[in-house]
């Protein structure tokens, strides 16, 4: 049997329709609704490689020197420059 989504090969004896990634695929679905996780799927799947791993770096949580967050001083003499 073939999983109903991603077509994966499950097993010749099973109750299951998908295979474990499309089922917790599926289960995220219910609880934000399809339409948000397809605007989410392309927001962040549908990009060339850099983008899509700036989107990934920014929703980890950057820890390079140049991703820290600014002190109020740094802030006030860039916006004083400006």
């Amino acid at each position: 049997m073939y999983c109903y989504l991603c077509e994966e090969y499950i097993g010749v004896i099973t109750t299951q329709k998908y295979c474990d990634v499309c089922r917790s695929t599926k289960n995220i679905q219910r609880i934000y609704g399809k339409e948000e996780c397809l605007k989410i799927l392309k927001n962040v799947c549908l990009r060339d490689e850099d983008k899509r791993k700036n989107k990934i770096e920014a929703a980890k949580g950057c820890y390079s020197p140049s991703c820290k967050p600014k002190t109020r001083s740094q802030a006030k003499t860039e916006s004083k420059d400006v």
